[in-house]
């Protein structure tokens, strides 16, 4: 990997964390009952607007209290949104050009990115049903896989 995929790469991953809150008392929870956060998830998708590219991009913050999982609000920072504009460019420019991706990072900072090339729907205006519930499939799903409950309501 080049060095400034992987600089573009640690750049979003700092942003994200930068913006997170780190404990139970900072995510307005009881200290006694919160873990803090355990994983973050960031979808992003990306599409070509008369010569312009625009993103989009929702993610979750994913806590455990006691045996259930459940989401918080991840904010996505100016820099943040900054970092997703440069990690299209800096893999376009390496000739690897994608046009949706999906992050996860845990709590000890180990990140992974799964790319695709699909291309957006709901930035050029068309509904994108596979869409629908994506931050609550992806909680479930991680849920299912450590053994946790998780209630989509």
């Amino acid at each position: 990997m080049n060095a400034d995929i992987q600089k573009a790469q640690s750049d979003l991953v700092n942003a994200l964390l930068d913006a997170m809150p780190e404990s139970g008392a900072e995510l307005g929870e009881d200290a006694q009952q919160s873990t803090g956060w355990e994983q973050l998830y960031l979808h992003a998708q990306y599409a070509d607007l008369g010569g312009a590219i625009a993103n989009f991009a929702e993610g979750t913050g994913l806590a455990r209290r006691g045996n259930r999982l459940v989401r918080l609000p991840m904010p996505i920072s100016n820099a943040a949104q900054d970092a997703i504009a440069q990690l299209r460019e800096r893999y376009a420019d390496a000739g690897h050009a994608f046009w949706r991706f999906d992050l996860s990072v845990d709590a000890d900072w180990r990140y992974r990115f799964t790319f695709d090339q699909t291309p957006s729907l709901i930035l050029k205006g068309q509904p994108d049903e596979a869409g629908r519930g994506r931050l609550n499939r992806y909680a479930a799903s991680y849920a299912a896989e450590k053994g946790f409950d998780f209630d989509e309501a």
